[in-house]
């Protein structure tokens, strides 16, 4: 019966495609390193990225192309990662890199070797795709200290990022202002 429930448990929290964390295990993730950092001090990046072009992607060689191609990004970014960070996806083509930072330049690194990771063409189903991503970049708890605001700077971010020519990634600073560094 147990095993039952932990697999139920499991579906409830994790990505059925990509079997990364959902949006509610994001949450917890999320509340519980707040939380850290307002007991034990220190800093953390959150990193929200999206494929830019990816609808292009899914309406002209259809979702199971779609599909495929978000497997392939979530590999390349986690053979990126390290063994403490964690990745989310939220939906869609939406993910978001949780890591623990002593300097916003960690942030900053990391999003560079996503950006150029994910800009390599992807061999999928007999097609050569070529797609590039958006991040955007928050530090807690400089910029926010409670969830829901930690993932609209984010986004905010994000948004900054992609309205800046896309393929590259933006800080969002103190006080609460996009800055772009484009690759």
């Amino acid at each position: 019966m147990r095993s039952g429930l932990g697999k139920l448990h499991h579906l409830v929290v994790h990505d059925a495609l990509t079997g990364l964390p959902n949006r509610t295990l994001l949450e917890d993730h999320l509340d519980r390193a707040l939380e850290k950092v307002r007991r034990d001090g220190g800093h953390f990046a959150v990193l929200m990225l999206d494929l830019d072009g990816f609808r292009v992607i899914n309406d002209a060689y259809g979702h199971h192309v779609g599909d495929r191609l978000l497997l392939e990004v979530t590999h390349r970014v986690q053979s990126q990662m390290r063994g403490h960070d964690t990745l989310a996806r939220l939906a869609g083509d939406e993910f978001i890199l949780i890591m623990a930072v002593d300097d916003p330049a960690e942030a900053a690194t990391q999003a560079h070797k996503i950006l150029s990771f994910i800009k390599k063409p992807f061999h999928l189903v007999g097609h050569e795709i070529h797609v590039s991503a958006s991040v955007g970049i928050t530090l807690c708890p400089d910029n926010a200290t409670v969830r829901s605001d930690v993932l609209a700077q984010a986004d905010a971010a994000r948004h900054h990022a992609k309205s800046s020519g896309r393929n590259t990634y933006s800080f969002l600073k103190p006080p609460c202002r996009p800055m772009s560094s484009n690759n």
